[in-house]
């Protein structure tokens, strides 16, 4: 089998085609840096309590785009959102904002697992974790120092812990 450029290996893993294996260490550097360039770590906009007490009340802005964009932020903090939603909801919002805040809600019960905007980060922590090489583990750790309870920065905590972990005696 030949090693495939970097950029299918990653679109067939993001598909779920295959599980990346570390004979492919040819494409390793290639995926590193690709990896490195379109994953970023989660930005920490202000107090968290804060950021998403202004993602909530965006959810009731005229401007259709203002809430598309609160709804999408709200999304991706995922579970971290959970109770301020519940929370907001109890509050007796707008019908519109109410919709919108039950959307989410739905979304993160009937998926139980991280929403659309995050699948792609976190896999990518996956491959980064399972090539294990010293430059994958540099990605990781900037990646780690993102905001302290998003799902991508526990991801990235978690994967250089396991890491740890299986280079200890």
């Amino acid at each position: 089998m030949t090693a495939q450029p970097p950029l299918s290996f990653l679109r067939l893993y993001a598909r779920g085609q295959f599980a990346p294996q570390r004979h492919r260490v040819g494409t390793a550097p290639e995926a590193v840096v690709l990896l490195a360039r379109h994953v970023k770590p989660a930005e920490a906009k202000g107090s968290d309590k804060d950021a998403i007490a202004k993602f909530i009340g965006a959810l009731d802005a005229d401007s259709f785009v203002e809430r598309q964009k609160a709804a999408k932020d709200l999304a991706a903090l995922g579970r971290m959102a959970e109770e301020p939603l519940k929370t907001a909801l109890a509050g007796k919002p707008s019908a519109e904002a109410r919709q919108a805040i039950e959307d989410l809600l739905d979304k993160l019960r009937d998926k139980g697992g991280p929403p659309l905007e995050l699948v792609r980060p976190l896999r990518a922590v996956e491959v980064l974790e399972d090539l294990g090489t010293s430059e994958a583990r540099k990605v990781l750790e900037v990646l780690a120092r993102g905001q302290a309870e998003a799902p991508l920065t526990v991801a990235a905590r978690d994967a250089l812990g396991r890491l740890d972990r299986a280079v200890e005696p």
